[in-house]
């Protein structure tokens, strides 16, 4: 199945639902953390508002819009749903000089909310929030990330990569390593992601250890697409070659994507392996001028959720 956003889903018959779209997390980084995806969001989601859904939220968007202080807007971060979510954080962007350690004080004190639901709320503007701030904001969140439920951690991690935060690297690998085995609840997208926008090496190891343990989720051929390396040539290449015939295009683009980082020469080093595996009758030279003939270009238009943002 295609990344590409406007392409259907894979059959759910075929796939459990984790594994059919997008995570909340992926969705929360495309929306929260990018002005120019949520902008996208907003427009497409703006055609569908009906006058009901205007007449609810219109209340709470007007009290937000009337906050004059970083105080007054975190007082009404629990009205902050539907519509109000955006004008949450548009008034943040307006008010968040010096807002930081009072973010950060609220989101520490979310911890002892007893209402779940409630909670993952205030923890995700907050989150959002800080990342609003700036380098002091990833500076308050990552002193704020043992006091987060699981699920905040995992939209924390994601935060602290596109601030770009190198000093959280750690911190973020060992929650990975923390959630990396959980089935029920995908909290390990947040720190993968964090990882490939921070660049770090073990973002590599990581895509290579799920590739090797069989998991699949939406995001795992996207995230091989931009920092898969030799490790994940041949456990991809067997997904490929087991897959239906109607259902590789995501491996056969994660393969290209790999090719085209790690040259042609050890791509086909990785694929010499695989034949002397299989015998004198496997041609490793057209399999690799396969792939390696499908362009950056159309690998990027493919995996376009993951390169766009």
């Amino acid at each position: 199945m295609s990344r590409k956003k406007h392409q259907s889903p894979r059959p759910q018959k075929l796939l459990p639902a984790a594994e059919q779209y997008p995570s909340a997390q992926t969705f929360y980084r495309l929306a929260l953390l990018d002005e120019h995806g949520k902008a996208l969001i907003d427009q497409v989601t703006g055609e569908m508002i009906d006058n009901e859904v205007l007449s609810r939220d219109a209340p709470a968007v007007d009290k937000i819009r009337a906050a004059h202080t970083p105080a007054e807007l975190l007082d009404l971060v629990s009205i902050s749903t539907g519509l109000a979510e955006t004008a949450w954080l548009q008034q943040m962007r307006l008010l968040r000089l010096g807002a930081a350690p009072l973010i950060a004080e609220r989101l520490v004190a979310s911890a002892a909310m007893e209402d779940s639901k409630a909670r993952t709320t205030v923890e995700e503007r907050l989150v959002a929030a800080l990342y609003i701030c700036g380098g002091l904001g990833a500076e308050y969140l990552l002193r704020s990330f043992d006091s987060l439920s699981l699920y905040g951690q995992s939209l924390a991690c994601l935060a602290l990569g596109k601030a770009n935060a190198a000093q959280a690297a750690d911190r973020i690998w060992a929650y990975y390593e923390r959630v990396k085995n959980y089935r029920l609840e995908l909290f390990l997208v947040g720190p993968l992601w964090a990882l490939i926008d921070l660049k770090d090496p073990r973002a590599s190891a990581a895509l290579a250890e799920m590739l090797e343990a069989g998991r699949d989720f939406y995001e795992l051929y996207g995230m091989v697409a931009l920092a898969g390396d030799e490790r994940a040539v041949l456990p991809v290449l067997r997904r490929f070659v087991e897959a239906p015939v109607g259902d590789k295009d995501d491996s056969a683009y994660a393969l290209a994507a790999i090719a085209h980082r790690i040259g042609r020469a050890a791509f086909r080093a990785e694929f010499e392996i695989e034949a002397t595996a299989e015998g004198p009758a496997t041609h490793p030279d057209k399999i690799v001028e396969a792939f390696w003939g499908i362009s950056p270009e159309a690998i990027q238009d493919y995996f376009q959720l993951f390169y766009g943002f």
